[in-house]
């Protein structure tokens, strides 16, 4: 490549007409679309932007959000995993796979399969609805095989098989590597291991739940949690702290034999290590309600705030590159982005729905209230969404 193109994004326009193709950054001359270099540096954080087009702030709130162990993060990564991401062009392409065989929780959402295949055109994922995550039972069933979180319960031979019997296209010498690494390295591996060695003693599990809590300290300084603050396996106990995650013994089931999964909050610091253990192998935690922003008045990080520092692309004073993990992933990162915008919007939601009072004060709402109530009984079960709300009806109007 040319000098004068390394750092440009250059994507083919084949496909489109040149009337079509319109815009600052569009050559029709080439029929290519040119990005210009990400010049300009973030005086708080060290995010790099292109110039002028992206607003002062939107990486960090000048410098309102400030989370240094986002860094410490891409320091340390094990060896044998960055090895993997950087030179195995298998772990990569089935990267979504491999996260998927040693996630503890399932994802429940509706993908677009025709676009995340690589098959026709550039991978994109694509999900319709919302995001859940779902843990069962930390045993395995007794007389079936077990799932995702179950499968540490086993030796490291059979979680091997395991994960292979699921995945068939998985290679065993990748698997063989990552068990080890994450039993090692991970605190939610290891009091799955601590289960394995009290069930290897013959202790009974009855009335038994494995608990992960997370220490009240400010985690804009702290490193990563270690096993004895995450998780513990104690007897069950009806008060439990509502930010704690409690997993029983079993799975359960309801009347009709289905599964009966517990579904893990949006708002808990573990939903995002449960799930992306490739992204956290150190199990670091993710986003929660209580960071608080670098203000003088008593405010915290919105989630969007929180991703938006977390995703960028940084540069120290050197001019060299600050890792950032999460870009190593691939398509699995892309899996990630699209989680956590669901996630912000799923916030923004909640917003609205617990404030509907305040909201329907202003006469514009009240007036689609009124346009959409077909009887005086239906008042009270619509929650109406404000023109701040992108995909409103109020937003459509106002456009």
């Amino acid at each position: 490549m040319p000098p004068s193109l390394r750092g440009a994004a250059r994507c083919r326009l084949e496909d489109f007409f040149d009337e079509k193709v319109r815009g600052r950054n569009i050559d029709n001359a080439t029929r290519r679309l040119i990005l210009q270099r990400m010049s300009e540096r973030c005086l708080f954080c060290s995010a790099m932007r292109f110039k002028k087009d992206e607003p002062a702030g939107f990486c960090c709130k000048a410098g309102q959000v400030n989370l240094p162990q986002a860094h410490r993060v891409a320091e340390d990564i094990p060896p044998e995993l960055l090895e993997l991401f950087e030179n195995d062009a298998e772990f990569k392409e089935k990267i979504r796979k491999y996260n998927q065989a040693h996630a503890f929780t399932s994802i429940g959402a509706r993908v677009d399969n025709h676009l995340a295949n690589g098959r026709n055109g550039v991978y994109t994922f694509k999900i319709c609805g919302q995001i859940h995550h779902r843990i069962g039972g930390f045993l395995p069933p007794e007389n079936g095989p077990a799932n995702f979180s179950q499968i540490y319960f086993y030796d490291q031979q059979q979680q091997v098989e395991r994960r292979q019997h699921v995945f068939a296209d998985l290679d065993v010498m990748t698997l063989a590597t990552l068990g080890p690494l994450l039993e090692e390295c991970n605190p939610f591996v290891r009091q799955y291991v601590y289960a394995r060695q009290l069930a290897e003693e013959g202790n009974n599990f009855d009335n038994l739940e494995m608990v992960f809590t997370v220490d009240d300290v400010d985690r804009r300084t702290h490193n990563a949690p270690t096993a004895n603050i995450i998780g513990a396996i104690v007897p069950h106990d009806d008060e439990r702290n509502p930010r704690d995650i409690v997993i029983s013994c079993r799975d359960r089931f309801d009347e009709q034999g289905r599964h009966q999964l517990q579904r893990i909050s949006e708002l808990s610091a573990m939903y995002d290590p449960l799930q992306y253990v490739l992204l956290h192998p150190r199990g670091e935690l993710g986003w929660t309600t209580n960071l608080p922003l670098n203000t003088e008045r008593e405010r915290f990080i919105t989630p969007l705030m929180y991703y938006c520092y977390k995703i960028q692309i940084r540069r120290g004073e050197d001019g060299n590159r600050i890792p950032n993990h999460l870009h190593r992933g691939g398509r699995l990162f892309q899996q990630y982005v699209v989680d956590q915008y669901a996630k912000v919007e799923q916030n923004n939601l909640n917003f609205i729905r617990f404030n509907q009072n305040q909201l329907l004060q202003n006469l514009h709402a009240a007036e689609d209230a009124l346009d959409n109530r077909d009887d005086d009984n239906h008042a009270g079960n619509d929650v109406y969404l404000p023109s701040s709300f992108a995909r409103s009806r109020r937003a459509y109007k106002q456009r």
